[in-house]
Order: structure tokens, then sequence, then C-alpha cells
């Protein structure tokens, strides 16, 4: 019995799953890709707190997806814990943080869970197509245009992953979307899951919660309510007082280090010079700094290390 082929297109998170599950006895797997390298967006999104899953039981946890119904199968066959075993098979060891989310192992990188997977790719014998960005059908033909050329394809299977439209720079600007509405192709209209909201709060509230994350919290608009998290925004006259204390912090950590090196040189004497003695600047770590004082009282006690 011969392979079929099948294509798989977008290289997100969803579609390098698919391509790692899928037996390649069976199929010959494709992977085309838009941008240069696969998980554009996954390593974006990496940058914050790298959540993977939330470890709670899968009657709550499909009650966090709207429909539920259209989901809650879905995750019962592939539950989050299968997840979890998942990346684990892979070297990708995770836990689950105080909030319940699970996170990868402390020092694992979102770049680290990338290329485990992409060397289970490999082992798979899967296909990619860098550059290649899909450009709907040619009667049964898929079209790609691939550094000004145009690609024709037309495999035995194809499964569209091609994303929402919530990142453009990762390449999850949802153009797609017209090919399948030039094909009579039903699909939901995208809308956002996060979103600003202005409320007029009271202004004691303000002060002191502004900047800090809104837990546990259930937000209702009209008749429709959902549970989330929300952050509290920064007024512009705090946002700017916090960047002139970066700044200051800036400049003198740039004057320090000047200083430092008179009359050290040219044969290094650390005792020599205004400031003798060894020294650390503190020059990219300003923010710590500016945030820490924006929430201190004048009756606070302030302490300090410093290294030898």
């Amino acid at each position: 019995m011969s392979k079929q082929n099948i294509a798989i297109i977008g290289g997100g998170p969803a579609s390098l799953m698919l391509a790692c599950s899928l037996d390649a006895n069976k199929f010959n797997i494709s992977i085309y890709e838009k941008n240069a390298a696969l998980g554009r967006k996954f390593l974006v999104a990496g940058k914050g707190g790298f959540n993977l899953t939330h470890s709670e039981d899968l009657v709550q946890f499909a009650k966090r997806y709207h429909p539920k119904e259209f989901i809650e199968p879905f995750l019962c066959h592939f539950s989050n814990t299968d997840f979890r075993n998942w990346l684990k098979q892979f070297g990708i060891e995770t836990y689950v943080g105080t909030s319940k989310r699970v996170f990868p192992k402390k020092g694992i990188k979102p770049i680290e869970v990338l290329k485990a997977i992409e060397s289970q790719l490999q082992k798979n014998k899967v296909s990619i197509f860098y550059n290649h960005t899909w450009q709907g059908w040619d009667d049964e033909e898929l079209l790609f245009s691939h550094h000004n050329e145009v690609i024709k394809t037309k495999p035995d299977l194809v499964v569209f992953a091609l994303g929402g439209a919530s990142w453009k720079v990762t390449g999850s600007d949802g153009s797609w979307t017209s090919y399948f509405n030039e094909k009579g192709i039903q699909i939901n209209k995208f809308y956002p899951s996060n979103c600003a909201y202005k409320i007029n709060w009271n202004p004691t509230f303000i002060k002191t919660y502004q900047g800090s994350p809104l837990k546990n919290c259930e937000f209702t608009s009209g008749n429709i309510s959902r549970k989330g998290e929300a952050v509290m925004a920064l007024d512009k006259d705090t946002l700017l007082e916090l960047y002139r204390m970066l700044v200051k912090i800036r400049t003198f950590e740039e004057r320090v280090g000047e200083m430092y090196y008179e009359g050290k040189l040219p044969a290094f004497d650390i005792a020599a010079g205004p400031i003798p003695g060894e020294m650390h600047l503190y020059s990219g770590q300003e923010a710590v700094a500016a945030g820490v004082c924006a929430h201190l009282r004048m009756d606070d006690p302030v302490t300090s290390t410093h290294r030898p």
C-alpha cells in the first residue's frame, strides 16, 4: 500500500504536534510555513510567563473555552495531562505553579521546547517548506508563493493550521480567511480575547491597585459574563514619573562608570581614582528599582546589600 501525501499548512504548535504524531509509515508529511522558521508566535508568547496549559480538572477546564460543547470532546480525547506526558517523551519536564498553570521545568527556555519538537519532526521524516505562503487554490491544487514564484501541489490530504489574527508580526494576520470565503467555506469572524476597557474606578482604588493584576475575576457586559484576569493600567502621570526615574538612574550610572576609570588607567590600579575599589553598575536593571520604589510608602524601611 502506497503512502498518502499529507500537507499541513502553518508552522505553529498545532501543526507541529500533528506532524510529530502522524504515522510516517502511512503518510508522507509536509509542513508549509510562511516564515523562515517554525513556531515564531510560540517563541514570542514564551517571553512572558510561558505557561503551557492548566492543571485543573477537565470539567472546569472545558468551561474556559467557548463554545464549551465544541472543545470538550477534544479535551477528553487528549487532556492537559496527556499533553504533559507528550512533552515528557521529548525530554521536556513540566511542573504545576501556584496558579495551577503548567510551566516547563525551571531553566527550560521556549527555544529548547521548540528544538525538542523539531528534533521529533526530523525523526518522523517530516519535510518542511519555509517561506511558503498559502495563496488559496487553483482548481484542486494548492497555491503557494515562494520567493516571488508560484508553487502548486496536490496532496491527498490537507490540514489547515493557519492560526488567528492576533499577532501580525509573527505571521498570524488572518489573511487566509479570504480564500475560504472565495470557496464558499463558512467561518466564524475573529473577535479579541484580550482587550482593554476604560472604567471610571474610584480614585483611591486606582491609587492602591494600579499596575497590579486582578485575579479570579468575573466580567459582565450586558447578559454575558466571563471569568478571567486583568491588569490595572497605570495612568499617564505615573508612567511619566517612572520613566523620569529610569532616566535619572541610567544617567547616574553612566556618569559613575566614567568616573570609576579616572586615574586608574593605563595600568589598572583598583585603589586609584575618585572611586577606589570594585564596582558593579546597575545599568539595565533600572526598571526593578523604579517599580519597587513606586510602591514604597514614606515610612517603609529600605535596606540594600552589596557584593564585596
